[in-house]
C-alpha cells in the first residue's frame, strides 16, 4: 500500500512556512527563544530554563572599550563582534572574556546579575591562561573601574 505523500518542501516559499510552523511551535512550547532576521532563524537556549553544566568560582574583573584595554580595534572582540554597535542599539552588556570557555558558552552571575546571562565573546591576556578569570565588558571605564575585582560563583550552561 503506497501513501501519498506531499512534498511541500521544494518551493523557497513552502519551505518557509514549514520553518515558520516549526519555529512558532518550538516558541510556544517555551522551549528556546528565537532570533529572526531577514536571512535566517537562529535559536537560543533559554539558560533560565536549563541546570548549569557546572559552577565554579572566579574572580572577576571588568573592562571596556579603549586601547590601552585591548588592542587598535576595542570595539571588536577576539571572536568579531562589535560591542559598540551591540551597546549602542540594544544597550546590552552581556559580553564577557575568558580564556579558559569556548566562545558562544553562556554563563550567569547569580550572586551579581540575577538572572542575566552573558556570553563569552572575548579574550584575555594571556598571563590569565589557566586561571579561573573573567572580565566583563562595561560600557565606559568608569563603570569598569568601579565594578572593581569580585569573586563569585559563576554557573556555566
Amino acid at each position: 500500500m503506497t501513501l501519498f505523500k506531499p512534498n511541500f518542501t521544494k518551493s523557497k516559499s513552502a519551505k518557509a512556512l514549514v520553518l515558520a510552523i516549526w519555529v512558532s511551535l518550538i516558541l510556544s512550547l517555551g522551549i528556546v527563544q528565537a532570533v529572526v532576521n531577514a536571512q535566517e532563524v537562529v535559536l537560543f537556549p533559554v539558560s533560565e530554563d536549563r541546570k548549569p553544566s557546572r559552577t565554579i568560582w572566579v574572580t572577576i574583573t571588568a573592562y571596556s572599550s579603549t586601547v590601552d584595554q585591548c588592542d587598535s580595534t576595542p570595539c571588536i572582540t577576539a571572536n568579531g563582534f562589535d560591542l559598540c554597535d551591540n551597546y549602542a542599539e540594544y544597550e546590552a552588556v552581556d559580553t564577557i572574556a575568558a580564556n579558559f570557555l569556548k566562545f558562544g558558552t553562556q554563563v550567569r552571575l547569580p550572586e551579581l546579575l540575577g538572572n542575566k546571562v552573558l556570553v563569552v565573546r572575548d579574550r584575555m591576556n594571556a598571563r590569565y591562561n589557566g586561571k579561573n578569570r573573567i572580565d566583563v565588558w562595561m560600557p565606559t571605564r568608569e563603570m569598569a573601574k568601579e565594578f572593581g575585582v569580585k569573586r563569585v560563583k559563576m554557573e556555566i550552561f
